[in-house]
């Protein structure tokens, strides 16, 4: 059974040595992906979705708050 990407899921593609991804938007049978290089350099690029893995659900307790404040 093929895997229905969604928004915020993290994927990766089916290469050696390739960093994870988060889906930032699915159109049709593309995907664009964003993700920070081994330079912490941030990323973005469409993919077709048959060459992505998937690896995780979007979880909302773990997604990273940007724009807020989280110190006490």
């Amino acid at each position: 059974m093929e895997h229905q990407f969604e928004e915020g899921d993290t994927v990766k593609l089916n290469i050696d040595n390739c960093p994870n991804m988060s889906i930032e938007k699915v159109s049709g049978k593309n995907a664009i992906c964003i993700w920070f290089d081994k330079n912490q350099r941030f990323n973005k690029e469409e993919f077709l979705i048959e060459d992505l893995i998937f690896i995780r659900k979007k979880d909302e307790k773990s997604s990273i708050g940007f724009g807020k404040n989280l110190l006490p």
